[in-house]
Parts: structure tokens; C-alpha cells; sequence
């Protein structure tokens, strides 16, 4: 799965998402998404992100059952430089929930 961040205050973001699985049961996933980050309530200085959001994306699968998803999210990153950082996340929804991966930051 990807997604792209857009800044539209310093605190919110918002972005498209995709998601793919391979298997028996083939399915992608479309949508966006939308996060506050929480890091100026915290306190939080670099390298630490902290979010929470919610989602709405279209689940299309192989049997042709697609349905529309929505979802809320929680998660984090911890940035080991300006490029890179390591990102948890957990949600609830069936075409985007949470997962572990990198963050890449151009």
C-alpha cells in the first residue's frame, strides 16, 4: 500500500491511498484519507510523528463484491534522518487498517 501526503494547515494533512493484495482472493482498495497530528499538543520534537485519522476508500475485489469502506486510524513514525523513518499504524476498516512500513519523505 501507498499514500502521498498534502499539507493543508500545519497539523492536518490529507492524501490519496491505494492498496494491494495478492492471493486467492485478489482485491485493491482507492480511496483518501485525512490526519491530524497531535505532535505540537504533545510536545513532540523531531524525530517523532504522531496521528490519528480517519478514511473512506472503494474495496474491489475479484468476485465482484466491492463495497465502501471507512475506517479510523492511529499511529507513528520515528524518522532516522530526513529521508527515512519507520511507521506503525492500527485501524479499523477492510480496505485500509493498519500495518507496519517505511516512511520515505522527498
Amino acid at each position: 500500500g501507498a499514500f502521498y501526503e498534502f499539507q493543508v494547515h500545519p497539523d492536518i494533512t490529507i492524501s490519496p491511498e491505494a492498496r494491494i493484495w495478492f492471493g486467492d482472493d485478489n482485491k485493491i482498495a482507492i480511496g483518501g484519507r485525512a490526519d491530524y497530528y497531535f505532535d505540537r499538543i504533545f510536545k513532540l520534537a523531531e524525530p517523532w510523528d504522531i496521528w490519528g485519522g480517519a478514511g473512506i476508500g472503494l474495496l474491489i475485489k475479484d468476485d465482484n463484491d466491492d463495497n465502501l469502506d471507512f475506517n479510523i486510524h492511529v499511529g507513528g513514525e520515528y524518522k532516522f534522518n530526513e529521508t527515512w523513518g519507520l511507521i506503525i499504524e492500527i485501524g479499523g476498516g477492510n480496505a485500509f487498517s493498519g500495518g507496519i512500513g517505511v516512511g520515505i519523505h522527498l
